[in-house]
């Protein structure tokens, strides 16, 4: 059993706050275990934090060195251009990234929520945390009947143990008229700003 502290300036534990259990086969195979505990008492960024390991037998530990506690996991999500310019239909290629903060590794689902927008997510539309930064592609379609401005949220999700959570980006989609264009022979439209 692992028992983890909040500790007194001196590396003491001072508050009970969590405990968890490994077997010996997990202990043995050397593979890291990750789990997710909720504190019994308040905690916050700064704290220092030591644990004690008690066998089978009953043989508890000294103190381990204290730790730190960072900032809570969280992660953002980010694209290198938020504004578009078009005519009725933009298709454009935009390079986006996910980046975890403070040691977030859930994995995040990616959406679009534009109904004149169609999303396509390269790789995937799954983000995995193996890294601190994940670059991502993200190839937006977007075709509305009027010139308009039109918003497009691009909304990253993962579903925690307590409840979702949601970062999103905001792109700006500026619909001209084709009679608005400078350049009406051979442009397209589309800028990918």
């Amino acid at each position: 059993t692992i028992d983890i502290y909040a500790a007194d300036p001196t590396g003491e534990g001072q508050t009970w706050l969590a405990a968890t259990t490994y077997t010996a086969e997990q202990y043995l195979s050397g593979t890291p275990v990750f789990r997710t505990l909720f504190a019994d008492g308040p905690v916050a960024e700064g704290d220092l934090i030591v644990t004690t390991a008690t066998d089978a037998a009953g043989r508890t530990s000294e103190f381990s060195p204290p730790f730190t506690l960072g900032g809570q996991a969280d992660f953002s999500i980010s694209c290198q251009t938020n504004q578009l310019t078009t005519d009725s239909s933009l298709t454009c290629g935009l390079n986006c990234q996910a980046e975890s903060v403070n040691g977030w590794n859930d994995e995040a689902q990616l959406s679009c929520s534009n109904p004149d927008s169609l999303c396509n997510f390269l790789p995937s539309e799954e983000i995995s945390f193996n890294s601190g930064v994940v670059p991502f592609v993200l190839e937006i379609n977007h075709a509305a009947s009027n010139p308009g401005i039109y918003a497009s949220e691009i909304l990253a999700s993962s579903d925690v143990q307590g409840g979702t959570i949601e970062r999103q980006e905001i792109l700006t989609i500026k619909q001209l008229a084709n009679g608005d264009y400078l350049f009406k022979d051979g442009f397209d439209g589309i800028v990918c700003q």
